[in-house]
C-alpha cells in the first residue's frame, strides 16, 4: 500500500527554544524544527515499537518542495 498505513510523521521540536522560553517563564512553547518518519513495526499495550525511516515531501507541479517544508524530495535526472 502506498502511502503505508504504517509509516508516521513525526514532528521534532527545537529542544534550545524550549529551555530559552522555561528560563524566561513561559510555560511549554515548542517549535518544530523539523519531522521525521517512523514505521510502526509492532505495539504492545502503550508501547510502539519501530524505526526512523525517510519521509519524502510534496511535490507541486514545479517539482519542487513547497516553502517552508522540511521533508525533502530528491528528483533524479539525466
Amino acid at each position: 500500500m502506498n502511502p503505508s498505513p504504517r509509516i508516521k510523521i513525526v514532528p521534532v521540536f527545537d529542544p534550545y527554544y524550549w529551555a530559552v522560553g522555561k528560563q524566561n517563564g513561559r510555560t511549554a512553547d515548542l517549535k518544530a524544527s523539523n519531522f521525521i518518519g517512523f514505521f510502526i513495526e509492532s505495539r504492545s499495550g502503550n508501547n510502539v515499537i519501530g524505526r526512523i525511516t525517510p519521509v519524502i515531501g510534496i511535490i507541486d507541479g514545479s517539482g519542487a518542495a513547497p516553502s517552508g517544508s522540511f521533508a525533502k524530495v530528491i528528483r533524479l535526472v539525466e
